[in-house]
C-alpha cells in the first residue's frame, strides 16, 4: 500500500471540523453565562457579606418594614424590604438593604416572618461601611438566597468541563482492559462512518534510529488540574459552610442547611482526595522506554528497553502490553462523542521479582496484518505501550507511551 494513498480503517462522520468548533462555542457561551450570572448576581453580595465582617456596629431605627411582591409571567417572587435610620459620627443616614444581596425569590411566609422581627420604631443593631457610611446592613451574613448560587455552578462546570474535553485536557481514554495474553482481531472493523477523509500517517522513509519514548500525560499536569478544580469548589462550598458554623444566624444553628450542604461538601472531600492522590503519585517511580527501531514497521521485530527513575523496589508486579486502538470522533447536535475500538492487545512483560524489574528488554513482533499509525481530522489508529505497576497502599503506576507504527 502507497504511503500517499493510505485509508482510514473507519470512515469519518459527515460533520466537519467546524462543527467541532461549533461545540466549543457552545460549550463557552454556557460557561460565560453561568460565570456572569455567578457574578453580577452574587458577587457583590458575597463581598459585601465578606467586608461587612469588620463594620463596626451602631443603633438604628426601623423606619418600615414589609414584603414586596413582584409579578413576572414566570410567576410570582417576594423580597423583604425594611428601611432604617441610624448615625455614625455625627451624622445621619438612611439605608434599606437588609444584607449584602439583593434577591428577590419564591416563598413568601418566611419572608412576612422576617419582616415581623423589625417592627416599625424598634431599635435594631445595623453594620456600617466606615469607609462609606451611608452603605449598611442589618445582617452581615449569607442567606438563603446565596444557595441559588449553586445553579449558574452547572452551567460554570458543563461549559468548562465541555471546553476542555473537546481540547482533550482530560486524557484519552482506553477501551477495553490488560488482558492475560494476546487479542488480535486482524483489522479492524469501521467503528462509524459514511465518507472516506484522507489523513496523515508515518512515511516509510522516516528515520529508523532508536527513540525514547515520552508518556501520554503529565503527573505535573494531573495535579494542576485537581488543585484547581478543586479549589473552585471548596472555595464556593467554603463560604456557605463558614457561615453556616461561625455566621451570625438569628435563630442558632441551621439544620436544614446543613442537610442541604452534606452532598457538596462530600464532593469537595472527593476532590481533595483527588489532589492527595495526585500528589502522592509524584513520588512514584518513573518508567522510562526506548523503542529501536525508533518507528517500527508492521511484521517488524521491536526492541523495548525499559528503565525506571526512582525507587523501584515500592512495585509489586509490573505489566508492560502493547495496545493498538481504533478511534472515530463525530459530532451529534453539539454533543462531540469518540467511539473506541481495541483491536490488538499483548502483555510483552509481566513481571513479580524485584530484581527484574528495575531495567530490561524484550522484543516484540509487530503483527504485519493489522492497520498502521494514522490521524485525520475524525479518525485515528493508535498503538501504545502501556507501563502498570502495582504499589501496595499507594497511587500506582500507570503511563502510557504512544508508538508511531509505519506501513
Amino acid at each position: 500500500m502507497a504511503a500517499g494513498k493510505s485509508r482510514p480503517i473507519s470512515v469519518s462522520a459527515t460533520n466537519s471540523g467546524c462543527a467541532a468548533w461549533g461545540a466549543r462555542l457552545f460549550f463557552f457561551v454556557f460557561f460565560a453565562a453561568g460565570a456572569g450570572f455567578l457574578w453580577f448576581a452574587f458577587g457583590p453580595g458575597v463581598i459585601t457579606a465578606v467586608r461587612s465582617q469588620t463594620w463596626p456596629a451602631a443603633t438604628c431605627t426601623i423606619l418600615s418594614s414589609e414584603v414586596k411582591s413582584h409579578h413576572s409571567s414566570d410567576g410570582n417572587t417576594h423580597s423583604v424590604a425594611i428601611s432604617y435610620r441610624y448615625e455614625f459620627n455625627g451624622r445621619t443616614y438612611e439605608s434599606d438593604r437588609y444584607d449584602g444581596l439583593k434577591f428577590s425569590s419564591s416563598g413568601r411566609s418566611g419572608k412576612v416572618k422576617l419582616a415581623g422581627r423589625y417592627p416599625v420604631g424598634a431599635q435594631r443593631t445595623c453594620y456600617v461601611n466606615p469607609a462609606n457610611p451611608s452603605e449598611a446592613v442589618l445582617y452581615r451574613g449569607l442567606t438563603w438566597n446565596y444557595l441559588f448560587a449553586l445553579i449558574p455552578m452547572i452551567f460554570i462546570f458543563i461549559g468548562g468541563g465541555g471546553i476542555l474535553g473537546s481540547f482533550g485536557v482530560f486524557g484519552k481514554g482506553r477501551a477495553g482492559g490488560l488482558t492475560s495474553g494476546r487479542v488480535s482481531k486482524g483489522r479492524a472493523g469501521g467503528l462509524l462512518s459514511r465518507r472516506v477523509s484522507k489523513g496523515r500517517m508515518a512515511v516509510p522513509g522516516a528515520v529508523q534510529a532508536p527513540m525514547v519514548l515520552k508518556a501520554q500525560s503529565s503527573k505535573v499536569g494531573r495535579l494542576i488540574a485537581s488543585v484547581l478544580v478543586c479549589s473552585f469548589w471548596n472555595g464556593i462550598v467554603g463560604v456557605f459552610v463558614y457561615q453556616l458554623f461561625f455566621g451570625h444566624a438569628p435563630h442558632g444553628f441551621q439544620w436544614f442547611l446543613a442537610l442541604f450542604l452534606t452532598p457538596f461538601v462530600l464532593i469537595g472531600l472527593g476532590m481533595i482526595a483527588w489532589v492527595v492522590h495526585s500528589i502522592l503519585a509524584l513520588a512514584n517511580p518513573v518508567p522510562q522506554l526506548r523503542v529501536e527501531p525508533g518507528t517500527p514497521k508492521l511484521g517488524e521485530t521491536a526492541h523495548v528497553q525499559w528503565r525506571f527513575r526512582g525507587n523501584v523496589g515500592r512495585i509489586s508486579h509490573l505489566v508492560i502490553h502493547i495496545e493498538a486502538r481504533e478511534e472515530a470522533t463525530y459530532t451529534v447536535g453539539t454533543d462531540t462523542r469518540t467511539d473506541k475500538q481495541v483491536f490488538h492487545s499483548e502483555v510483552l512483560v509481566d513481571i513479580r521479582d524485584l530484581r527484574e524489574m528495575a531495567r530490561g528488554s524484550v522484543d516484540v513482533v509487530i503483527p504485519a496484518n493489522l492497520m498502521h499509525s494514522f490521524e485525520s481530522r475524525h479518525n485515528k489508529v493508535v498503538w501504545e505501550l502501556i507501563v502498570e505497576g502495582d504499589i501496595a497502599r499507594w497511587p500506582d503506576v500507570k503511563d502510557a507511551f504512544k508508538l508511531e507504527i509505519l506501513p
